[in-house]
């Protein structure tokens, strides 16, 4: 989400952060289990890559490049990475539908009990 949606700073600190990491491939590869959601890490990381490269110091984008580099291996990717990905923004995790109808659910049941508390100050106004 923060690749997709936040800040060129934000992104370049968060590679910071998954650089330093000493097991991050396996990461990766357990929060990114199927193909098109890998894809998606790589079409993000790719953005980063580049406007590292145009907002961040010479520092920040060789390590945004490196850390590229570092993720783009067999391991994750055995077949290599697809020529034509089109991204689709924005994810959702398979949750997204059961908490969103929660919150739904919950905002509902707040508005009902405003209604009900507004109605009994007016009869008691």
């Amino acid at each position: 989400h923060i690749f997709q949606y936040g800040a060129e700073r934000r992104k370049i600190d968060l590679v910071k952060l998954l650089d330093s990491r000493f097991n991050i491939l396996s990461n990766l590869g357990d929060m990114y289990p199927d193909s098109i959601s890998r894809e998606h890490l790589r079409f993000c990381l790719l953005q980063t890559m580049k406007s590292s490269q145009i907002f961040g110091s010479a520092e920040d984008a060789k390590r945004c490049t490196m850390f590229y580099g570092r993720v783009l291996c067999k391991t994750l990717y055995p077949e290599g990475s697809e020529a034509n990905f089109e991204p689709e923004f924005p994810r959702r995790h398979a949750s997204f539908g059961p908490w969103q109808a929660e919150c739904v659910r919950c905002v509902k049941s707040f508005l009902k009990q405003v209604q009900v508390e507004s109605k009994e100050k007016a009869q008691m106004a």
